[in-house]
């Protein structure tokens, strides 16, 4: 049984929390939303953060890309070692 760590929603929980903490978003928007649109690089641009945090979106945003090509990596390798040990049984 192979274990890997894989992202999940409680990174978007957790830019959730710190856009709240420094006040990047504008009063009264949904942080969680936020979070995710800037993670998940959707880039719907109906919230945009306050002008001091400008960059925090697009950082957020490559952090997401990176994100999900190595989750993406990660899986496929663990497949394909899977694969290779299970025609190796054979």
């Amino acid at each position: 049984m192979v274990s890997v760590p894989m992202p999940t929603n409680t990174r978007s929980e957790g830019l959730g929390l710190a856009y709240l903490i420094v006040d990047a978003a504008p009063a009264g928007t949904n942080w969680i939303y936020f979070a995710i649109v800037k993670y998940a690089t959707i880039g719907y641009g109906d919230i945009a953060p306050l002008p001091r945090w400008r960059l925090l979106g697009p950082i957020a945003s490559m952090n997401g890309a990176l994100m999900f090509g190595w989750s993406a990596a990660v899986i496929f390798e663990v497949m394909r070692k899977a694969l290779r040990r299970g025609a190796r049984q054979r």
